[in-house]
């Protein structure tokens, strides 16, 4: 990894101050204390302010709502690049993002990600007629957040010390490490300078996953933590897996890309041939993996299920059917 200046300067966009870090790493990483709500940024090498410019900007309603969460205030952020604003706000105990947009009508939607509600509205209405527009759509929006499971999942998990995590389908037991110098011990500088800065690192050794975390930690960073971590192992297996696979169907995509997805394994845009994995499949045996990114790639073929589809499928993997079940009863082990 590259070496990173530890006085790296001060950025600023839209009002948010954030240290900025260029590395040697394949994907930008955001990293929000949850000591004081400082924000760092570790960006690849590759990238230049207007690229870390625009993932800010398409993360900001996250990082009003941690900093929120954190020091008690809501930060003050100016126009975006596209001079929309974002406001987060409450109705009673219901919270969502509100974007100022060029637009004809008032919509509301949910980020899949992260489970916010988002409200665009055009430039010029009132916060009157945004709150009755929010009021009538309540029950729809809590709706969809408790069949998405975002309105439960906290409630399941802490990511603490003794609990389990699966990864690729085996039991692992977490072990929180909460002080720096026992951190960069076991782990290693960076799992000790993470941990300074509010955020934390994985590291699986016989059994049990060491998660390097601040004292102060909560359930929510416990579980981003672990999730890059699986993010990162996934990224790692697959362009192997895409290589084999691309081979047995015939067919390549042009992108893909992991994401937590709440109601599917895997999706592909047949248009642009870009495949998107579930997050969770990195809990799962590998096999499971395997089907998806096939089941997907064939969609590059056949855009619905039909008798085309499954005969495809017959041919690129023998009992495939026997494995799709299996997986709609796996549930996610995480």
């Amino acid at each position: 990894m590259a070496d990173v200046s530890q006085n790296a300067p001060d950025h600023e966009y839209r009002g948010l101050r954030y240290r900025l870090e260029y590395r040697d790493v394949k994907r930008l990483r955001l990293y929000i204390s949850h000591l004081d709500g400082s924000v760092s940024v570790v960006a690849p090498s590759g990238f230049d302010d207007k690229k870390v410019e625009k993932a800010l900007e398409k993360d900001m309603g996250r990082i009003i709502k941690k900093i929120r969460d954190v020091t008690g205030k809501v930060p003050e952020i100016t126009g975006g690049l596209d001079r929309q604003s974002v406001q987060l706000r409450s109705l009673g105990d219901f919270e969502y993002e509100l974007y100022f947009k060029k637009t004809e009508r008032m919509t509301m939607r949910i980020k899949q990600s992260t489970g916010m509600v988002m409200v665009s509205v055009p430039k010029g209405t009132t916060i009157k007629e945004v709150e009755a527009f929010v009021a009538r759509h309540i029950k729809w929006a809590e709706k969809c957040l408790k069949e998405g499971g975002f309105a439960t999942s906290a409630a399941h998990r802490l990511y603490a010390t003794g609990e389990d995590y699966y990864v690729w389908g085996k039991k692992l037991t977490i072990q929180e490490i909460t002080d720096p110098d026992m951190a960069e011990s076991l782990m290693g500088k960076e799992a000790a300078d993470l941990i300074r800065r509010g955020s934390g690192a994985v590291r699986q050794e016989n059994g049990r996953l060491l998660l390097a975390c601040p004292a102060v930690s909560t359930p929510a960073l416990r579980r981003e933590i672990l999730e890059i971590w699986l993010s990162d192992a996934l990224e790692a297996v697959l362009p192997a897996v895409f290589k084999g696979c691309e081979t047995i169907v015939g067919k390549s995509c042009s992108e893909w890309k992991v994401r937590r997805m709440t109601s599917q394994w895997g999706s592909c845009r047949a248009d642009i041939g870009r495949i998107v994995i579930n997050l969770n499949l990195g809990h799962l045996p590998p096999e499971y993996l395997n089907y998806v990114v096939i089941h997907e790639l064939t969609h590059l073929w056949v855009a619905d299920h039909g008798p085309e589809f499954q005969r495809r499928m017959d041919t690129y993997l023998p009992g495939w059917r026997k494995i799709r079940h299996d997986l709609q009863q796996h549930g996610y082990m995480c």
